[in-house]
């Protein structure tokens, strides 16, 4: 009951992803986040754990711990060359989240000392494990979206604030009643689907994982355009243009539209010869 609830729901969100994570990355994400538990533990024990009743302030480990699964996300998922499309954030993110609620969920059952340990693991199995995913898939939803939609909508202020605030209002309202707990994850699950679906909608009709990735301007300026969710992420367009294609030529035309990415990027041509190289190579 402590680790089993995790692993299935990390199994799902890994499973539904259409162009699948490498296994190494899979296991070193979910690393990263048991290793979170340490750092979290420490900020924790001063800022909770140290007052006289440290229940009255446990929603300040919603700031404390999606900051941490926050900064593993921009410092070292961000600089793979495996997070390459939207639906990677929310892949990672979870696996990050669940990696901690692994570690987190272990700490409570067997190293507390708590004589109904069974009764906890089970009410964390749906409490308390599935918030953490949660909170791990829409950081990611949002994460993703800055990175790869060229509509700039505070994404990454999103990315942190919206779990961190889910994370506390739960932590605060577990502390007043299980059942507000309880119908607090049951809110939040509807609301995760809908962003999960969503971009499993938008991978649906795409024959290639890598999308440009783009960046803020609050964060490294990089110029272009990301023509994977326009031309190639259109079934129209494969439908038209390429429905006798071989994966390999698909895979050659993905190389070259990203040479000339990274042409543009570097200023080496123009916007418009950018605009032009794209049209010849797509022939449209």
């Amino acid at each position: 009951m402590t680790i089993a609830p995790p692993l299935i729901i990390l199994f799902y969100i890994v499973s539904s992803d259409k162009f699948k994570e490498p296994t190494g990355m899979i296991i070193k994400s979910f690393i990263v986040g048991i290793l979170l538990c340490f750092p979290a533990g420490i900020l924790n024990e001063l800022l909770i754990f140290s007052n006289e009743d440290p229940s009255s302030v446990s929603y300040i480990a919603g700031f404390t711990e999606e900051t941490l699964k926050f900064l593993a996300l921009y410092f070292y998922i961000r600089k793979q060359s495996h997070f390459n499309e939207p639906m990677d954030g929310i892949v990672y993110g979870a696996l990050i989240s669940l990696g901690f609620a692994s570690l987190e969920n272990y700490e409570y059952v067997y190293l507390t000392e708590y004589d109904n340990s069974m009764e906890i693991a089970i009410v964390r199995s749906v409490t308390a494990i599935p918030l953490h995913a949660f909170c791990g898939i829409t950081m990611g939803f949002y994460f993703g979206l800055h990175f790869f939609s060229e509509k700039k909508k505070s994404y990454l202020l999103k990315s942190l604030f919206v779990p961190m605030i889910i994370h506390a209002t739960y932590n605060f309202f577990i502390g007043f009643s299980l059942l507000l707990g309880i119908g607090l994850v049951i809110i939040v699950f509807f609301n995760t689907k809908r962003l999960h679906n969503e971009l499993k909608q938008k991978q649906f009709g795409k024959k290639i994982e890598k999308e440009v990735k783009l960046k803020g301007d609050d964060s490294e300026k990089i110029y272009g355009k990301s023509y994977l969710n326009q031309e190639i992420a259109e079934p129209s367009f494969w439908d038209e243009k390429t429905q006798n294609t071989s994966t390999e030529n698909i895979e050659e035309i993905e190389e070259e539209l990203f040479k000339i990415e990274d042409m543009f990027k570097r200023e080496v041509i123009t916007k418009k010869e950018r605009d032009l190289m794209r049209k010849k190579i797509l022939k449209i």
